[in-house]
């Protein structure tokens, strides 16, 4: 099991941040929709615009529910596995609270083991937009509206400016799939550059 971190920014009267924590995994006894085994419960209805909130869509029953915890069916190999993040970034005196930040752990995503293959963070719709190897840190990212960013030695955050920005995926792409090779990323992650009095490093990206 892993997790992917949530959150929007501060602001003159929103001083602390709201974060989320999301637990996503994959079990042979799992199923795609809601597994009280492994703790998926239903929680209330996304709550209007100037509220934070950030979960799983799991679909349910023909409509979607939300859940903070996803556990989708262990497919031995041989397919794709999807699961959905939907967020609020929330607002302060009428103004968004963007940029939101999905954030993980690269060393959490154990490829080597049960799960061999790829794991990627995607636009819902548009994969040109981003589609981020979240081993790697390689992959597409239209930079007018998103970026990446290093937070430390073992932490990838993908920074959302668009404020109509409400979904994303991560997709686990085993090698037995039918997944064509030519839909996997195709731009250089390059060597970042620390700023020794901040916390964070800016990375930048050769597009091909």
């Amino acid at each position: 099991e892993c997790a992917v971190y949530v959150s929007n920014k501060v602001s003159a009267t929103h001083p602390n941040v709201d974060i989320q924590r999301l637990c996503f995994g994959a079990a042979g006894a799992a199923s795609d929709s809601l597994d009280i085994r492994y703790c998926e419960f239903e929680i209330p209805p996304t709550p209007n615009n100037p509220v934070f909130d950030a979960r799983w869509e799991l679909p349910v029953g023909g409509s979607l529910k939300g859940s903070l915890i996803d556990i989708r069916l262990d497919t031995n190999q041989y397919s794709t596995v999807t699961w959905q993040i939907r967020f609020n970034a929330g607002s302060d005196n009428g103004a968004f609270l963007y940029p939101i930040r999905i954030c993980w752990k690269p060393s959490c995503l154990d490829t080597t083991g049960r799960f061999i293959g790829n794991f990627y963070l995607v636009h819902e719709s548009n994969p040109k937009e981003f589609s981020i190897d979240m081993k790697t840190g390689s992959g597409n990212l239209n930079p007018s509206s998103y970026k990446l960013v290093r937070i430390n030695s073992d932490s990838l955050c993908l920074e959302i400016y668009d404020v109509a920005q409400k979904d994303a995926r991560i997709i686990f792409v085993p090698p037995k799939s039918d997944v064509p090779v030519s839909s996997t990323p195709k731009f250089a992650l390059e060597q970042n550059y620390p700023n020794p009095f901040s916390g964070e490093s800016s990375i930048r990206f050769t597009l091909s």
